[in-house]
């Protein structure tokens, strides 16, 4: 699309500017109402959770109660002629265990003849048989299950819930006949039901209702809290019970319809982004073409960045496919300067009239080993950047590699005053590798430790098992140590940590590059720590099985 195909008229572009101001308008309005939406679910959904807490507490507290109710029912069905002072002992043991049970009757053939505690004697005589069988406690009987009634005052304060089991039992003047014995009934204390569920708190953020479904026709009584709960869409959640169920309700107190926290920054922010829109578009408007142009001159230089980019590569992929294709032709010349430089040296077809001939012949023929190690080298490196080296992994003796390769430089080691250790456990796992490029990784890590350790030091070579089943070759020196700063940089190619000429060694520094390469070849990875002064440990961590890329 041209600039001209853009260019606008002056109404048109006004049209489009107020029509994104209005679009960004309604998304704040259309924001705040989903945010306001959301909070009220997260809201509903945090209150569903204390709820569930609060329920798992109430029943827990509610059985723990109707629980001795059923054990003194048990007792009574298994022997209803105990005497006063069984009946009391029991009922003091029971409401010692502080179970808010506030007392305990007995009422044989519907009429109350034992309570405990002292404070309940009203009650004594009181026949239920005369009050009128409710759907409720007809339906009780006829499970013969325990009913809930109340809540109602105390006669010493307080309020609780009246619990009322019917006891059956066979009958030996009724020829075995199972009849109703009486009832075992339980006065509950509401007040400490509340308080261990954490109904009856001092929070004041939230309203609580307790209803009780009763009877066949599931009628609702008010236990506890506010009435009005129900009637503001409340969070409900059924509270069970073998003998029935409750159902609680909650409520924030300040109403569903409060403005959800940070609302007001919200709504703030919507309006200066409004603000902020409608002077963008007015800018807009107002120079189109040259926010036309920054657009059409940064597409043009990200272009050129991205053919800038694939010349770059397309160049270093010349160059590492021109270095590896040159292996045959750099190291052929080079391998006749070594055979014949020896021949002269070691005089292989006669002596030489001149003993500074064979010198030379033997200087020669050490710069041709370092020029063909330095080659070698660098086309190892092109190669691995090229994609062409190739591994040829196999299950390696770790110990039995490791001291043929140690025993490669024991010789220069003695030669310049180190000493090399080798450290290897019998229960090293066998190790994973192709074993010319694991030679060549411990080789150019020994080079380093012999390049970089002063005499009188030492070299410890070690290898140790992974959690992952895999092995750790380490090369650990006594020598300068690399500054922290330069961990990263001396795994380059060409980079050194020193400047060359405070190293008594040769080298290009492309030891480290290579054995890193290599270790990413195989899937494993090098490690280096160092402190400077007191040496260095190259850790290659091979994995446990062929993973090689």
């Amino acid at each position: 699309m041209g600039s001209r195909t853009l260019r606008l008229t002056g109404g048109l572009r006004a049209l489009v500017a107020v029509a994104v101001v209005i679009m960004v308008g309604l998304s704040v309005v259309w924001g705040d109402r989903i945010a306001q939406e959301h909070y009220q679910a997260t809201l509903r959904e945090s209150m569903a959770h204390r709820l569930a807490t609060i329920v798992a507490r109430l029943e827990r507290v509610l059985q723990a109660r109707l629980f001795l109710v059923t054990e003194l029912a048990a007792l009574t069905r298994m022997d209803p002629e105990r005497s006063e002072n069984d009946f009391e002992t029991f009922a003091m043991r029971a409401l010692e265990l502080g179970t808010g049970v506030r007392a305990l009757a007995l009422a044989p053939d519907g009429v109350v003849q034992q309570i405990y505690p002292a404070g309940m004697e009203t009650l004594v005589g009181r026949d239920l048989g005369e009050q009128a069988i409710d759907p409720e406690t007809a339906d009780a009987m006829e499970r013969r299950r325990l009913l809930l009634a109340g809540p109602m005052p105390l006669p010493d304060g307080g309020t609780a819930l009246i619990a009322r089991l019917p006891v059956f039992r066979a009958a030996a003047e009724a020829g075995g006949q199972v009849r109703l014995w009486g009832y075992v009934i339980g006065v509950l204390d509401l007040e400490s039901m509340g308080e261990e569920s954490g109904l009856a708190t001092d929070d004041d953020e939230f309203r609580y209702a307790l209803l009780a479904q009763n009877g066949p026709n599931q009628e609702e009584t008010h236990i506890f809290g506010d009435t009005e709960v129900f009637d503001d869409d409340p969070v409900v959640s059924a509270v069970s019970f073998r003998q029935g169920s409750w159902v609680l309700g909650m409520v924030p107190t300040a109403g569903w319809d409060v403005v959800r926290p940070g609302a007001v920054w919200f709504r703030i922010f919507g309006g200066g982004a409004v603000l902020m829109t409608a002077v963008s578009m007015w800018v807009l408007v107002r120079y189109p073409m040259r926010l036309e142009r920054e657009i059409l001159e940064r597409r043009r230089y990200e272009r050129e960045l991205v053919e800038a980019r694939k010349a770059a590569d397309k160049a270093n992929q010349a160059k590492s496919e021109f270095l590896a294709a040159m292996s045959h032709e750099l190291r052929t010349p080079l391998n006749a300067i070594l055979g014949f430089s020896e021949m002269i040296r070691d005089e292989a077809l006669g002596p030489l009239a001149y003993q500074r001939y064979r010198e030379y012949a033997a200087d020669i023929n050490d710069s041709g080993l370092h020029l063909l190690s330095l080659i070698s080298d660098i086309l190892d490196l092109s190669k691995i950047e090229a994609g062409k080296r190739e591994l040829h992994v196999e299950s390696i003796d770790t110990r039995a590699e490791l001291d043929k390769l140690v025993h490669l430089v024991r010789e220069r080691a003695g030669r310049n005053g180190l000493t090399v250790d080798l450290e290897v456990p019998p229960d090293t796992p066998m190790l994973w590798a192709d074993r010319r490029a694991f030679g060549q990784i411990l080789l150019n890590l020994l080079s380093n430790a012999l390049k970089f350790t002063p005499p009188g030091g030492r070299i410890r070579v070690s290898a140790a098992a992974n959690e992952d089943g895999g092995v750790t070759v380490a090369v650990a020196d006594t020598g300068c140590g690399i500054p922290p700063d330069q961990l990263e940089r001396v795994v380059r190619p060409f980079e050194q940590a020193f400047d060359r000429r405070d190293i008594a060694g040769e080298g290009t520094g492309l030891g480290l590059a290579i054995v890193d390469q290599m270790m990413a070849l195989h899937g494993g990875r090098l490690k280096l720590t160092s402190r400077v002064g007191l040496g260095t440990e190259a850790a290659a961590q091979f994995p446990p099985n062929h993973r090689a890329a």
